[in-house]
């Protein structure tokens, strides 16, 4: 349910738009060299995720319902990656700190490729799984 709750919110609000913005603010206040790389996968896992937002909003409702919980675990995961980009910038600067460095590496390794609708699933399959 509150995969669908997020798909509302998405639909009629601008509060995608706003936490993009966090994400980039996130993002822009890293400075670490070490980082740099982490931070940029991260902004393009931002950035392609908005552009997928905006592809998918011509889509029946069945089929979003049905990939709705794919959507709000990919936004999370993201948002995520951001915080524990701007943590490791801290623990770097004022602790000398890495583990929180390594710690975003590895949650950045397994969640942020490229999110595609899936085609596995036939579109009546999805507005079966949608209606549910």
């Amino acid at each position: 349910m509150l995969s669908l709750d997020a798909l509302r919110v998405i639909q009629k609000s601008n509060a995608l738009q706003c936490l993009f913005a966090d994400i980039e603010k996130n993002i822009a206040s890293v400075q670490s060299p070490e980082l740099q790389d982490l931070a940029l996968d991260i902004r393009n896992s931002s950035r392609q995720f908005a552009r997928y937002t905006e592809t998918i909003r011509a889509y029946p409702r069945q089929l979003l319902k049905a990939n709705a919980r794919t959507l709000s675990y990919r936004l999370a995961r993201i948002y995520a990656a951001s915080l524990l980009l701007t943590e490791a910038e801290w623990c770097i600067k004022n602790k000398n700190d890495r583990r929180a460095f390594i710690a975003a590496e590895r949650w950045c390794a397994v969640g942020l490729e490229p999110l595609t609708h899936t085609t596995s699933c036939s579109y009546e399959d999805a507005c079966l799984l949608g209606n549910g």
